[in-house]
């Protein structure tokens, strides 16, 4: 009786597989080859390891010829899209040999907001091509084109690195960064002759709060 899949020797195979193949994903036909293993064994581990493998099904895509409308013309011409095309089925996009490491987990989640406690990233202020200074922008939930959030009521994206308002820049923080001196209020002049407007940034860094949010075990991101 053959061996059970181990999570690091799936997870490998995986990788190999979509480095193989030059895609980001891996079907299980190539996956069965990698593993020399029956397709049967590929569906029960994930089957057994939920919190170890993200699947989504894909398709193949294929490049078809459209007619395009020319607006107010009465006529067209040919172009070219892509559409889906054959199903390749269940495919594993990333495997993991811990739930820590899958970012579709709440313990992916909490390992990115653990793991980046005290690192923040910097934005630069350019004015036309001038840097005028770095600054920390607040991550917030991002709206749509009504202004509404896309994620109420505690909602967040399936994939966690997506979900940066938790793990990022946080509100909370930016302000322990203030609490120590290492960001302050700054208004910056931008714009030209005839343009000019100012832009307020609370969360500003200069040299010397650098040096404080770098002595105060922070990481910084530029």
């Amino acid at each position: 009786m053959a061996q059970p899949i181990t999570p690091k020797e799936f997870a490998h195979a995986v990788a190999m597989t979509k480095k193989a193949e030059v895609k980001g994903y891996a079907t299980l036909p190539a996956l069965k080859r990698m593993l020399a293993c029956r397709p049967l064994d590929i569906m029960d581990y994930i089957e057994q390891h939920p919190d170890l493998v993200h699947t989504e099904p894909r398709c193949e895509t294929k490049i078809v010829k459209v007619r395009m409308p020319l607006p107010g013309t009465g006529r067209s011409y040919w172009s070219t899209e892509a559409r889906d095309g054959k199903s390749l089925g269940l495919c594993i996009i990333d495997a993991y040999e811990s739930a820590e490491d899958n970012p579709w987990t709440e313990a992916g989640l909490h390992k990115l907001i653990t793991t980046h406690a005290k690192t923040v990233w910097a934005s630069e202020v350019n004015n036309y091509g001038e840097i005028l200074g770095e600054v920390l922008h607040e991550d917030t939930i991002p709206k749509d084109s009504y202004g509404r959030l896309k994620y109420p009521d505690g909602k967040r994206p399936a994939d966690a690195r997506e979900a940066e308002w938790l793990w990022r820049n946080t509100h909370d923080k930016l302000e322990a960064l203030k609490a120590i001196g290492a960001v302050k209020d700054h208004k910056y002049w931008m714009g030209g002759v005839g343009d000019a407007y100012s832009r307020d940034e609370p969360y500003s860094l200069s040299a010397e709060g650098i040096k404080i949010l770098e002595a105060n075990g922070w990481t910084l991101i530029h």
